[in-house]
């Protein structure tokens, strides 16, 4: 591995000698003036980084010395300012591509295996091992209530297996802080929801293809398209889309795979339930009551700057059912994983401080500074933080 690793997603809020200089504003599509989601911002030598949150708000700590920004967002054209010329409205508006999305034909190359090689080849190719540095956040929601909320700076220890063929991860929690309702009965549904200690290993291992295409038989239940997606940096992109045949009523969803065909990697990946299927809602028993899955949408976005390959993010929102004669509940959950800072000294991890527990509310509340404030983290929306304010009221 190289001796220095660009850091993609960087930087802290509280670093020795470096001035916290920022700027902030909002992402939007010029053309319908629409705000945009995950749009990724980066100072002039891309070492450091944030992304926008759902209202397309954002603030991009820098260092003392940095003259100039781009913002990116797959499909729109970069947009480079400089510090000198920064829009007086706080609006940053993002050109679309005329993407003519022309649809490309594979030549003996069934569509199983292009998939399953674009997987192999990502995997193979993700910079590790490494520590990436990251903020991490989720929401409980009990029948439409908000329940738990809670956040935290993870150091995650990323590396491979011997055959480098899957991505494998500890963490460290460094800060964190919890809210909580009062006497929530989870009943069925304690231990049921994201799994902090997978939050960077699940996309790092395309689980979300996997999980829609677990075999070659169910590659057959789908239609797919693929199309040019433009370029980013002269980088031809391709789309794939995938939604069922609509004589099909079973559990299914619909997506796109964005990738380079000239490396083989893939840059970003949606996937969510069809309507169809949340119409048709199979319930599973467990002990001794039932569950169904509502509702579920899944987003990651990786990065490949300077000839190197890392996870950016992944989003996931999930709403599970579960009743018997005497329960009946709605559990939905939304976490958010942005990978904030990325080095390849492995030895600062240290496993006696190895974090075991599924749910990072176990951590409860343990900060030295508002860490949420800086670090490029998500921005909090009006309405997040009228939620976290209301749970910690009532604790």
């Amino acid at each position: 591995m190289k001796n220095f690793i660009v850091t993609l997603l960087f930087i802290l809020s509280t670093v020795n000698g470096i001035a916290q200089n920022f700027i902030k504003g909002v992402i939007k599509d010029i053309a319908t003036n629409e705000t945009i989601e995950r749009a990724s911002i980066y100072t002039a030598d891309f070492k450091l980084h944030t992304i926008s949150n759902k209202d397309g708000v954002f603030k991009l700590y820098y260092r003392e010395g940095n003259k100039s920004f781009t913002v990116k967002y797959l499909g729109y054209k970069d947009l480079k300012i400089t510090v000198n010329n920064l829009p007086a409205d706080g609006i940053y508006y993002l050109e679309p591509k005329n993407l003519e999305l022309e649809e490309i034909v594979l030549n003996n190359i069934p569509i199983n295996e292009l998939i399953e090689s674009l997987v192999e080849s990502s995997v193979k190719r993700l910079e590790a091992p490494v520590i990436l540095n990251t903020y991490y956040r989720e929401f409980i929601r009990i029948n439409d209530t908000f329940t738990k909320f809670s956040d935290a700076l993870i150091d995650y220890n990323f590396y491979k297996n011997k055959r480098e063929t899957k991505v494998k991860t500890d963490l460290s929690v460094k800060q964190s802080r919890f809210a909580e309702l009062n006497k929530v009965e989870e009943g069925f549904i304690r231990g049921v929801g994201p799994d902090v200690r997978k939050a960077i290993e699940i996309p790092a291992n395309f689980s979300v293809i996997k999980e829609v295409f677990p075999n070659k038989k169910e590659y057959t239940k789908y239609n797919f398209k693929i199309a040019s997606y433009g370029t980013d940096n002269g980088e031809p992109l391709q789309a794939i889309t995938f939604a069922p045949k609509e004589d099909l009523n079973e559990l299914f969803y619909e997506g796109v795979i964005i990738y380079s065909p000239n490396n083989s990697l893939i840059r970003s990946i949606e996937a969510k339930m069809t309507e169809k299927s949340k119409e048709n809602i199979r319930y599973s028993n467990i002990l001794i009551a039932k569950l169904g899955i509502e509702d579920l949408v899944i987003k990651s976005g990786f990065n490949y700057i300077n000839n190197q390959y890392l996870p950016a993010y992944y989003y996931i929102y999930g709403v599970l059912h579960i009743w018997n004669r005497n329960y009946d509940k709605s559990y939905k959950y939304t976490s958010d994983i942005i990978v904030t800072n990325v080095s390849e000294d492995v030895s600062s991890f240290s496993d006696e401080k190895k974090y075991k527990k599924r749910s990072l509310y176990e951590n409860g509340n343990n900060y030295t500074s508002k860490f949420w404030q800086g670090n490029n983290s998500l921005v909090l929306t009006p309405n997040e933080e009228a939620i976290i304010k209301q749970l910690e009221h009532k604790k």
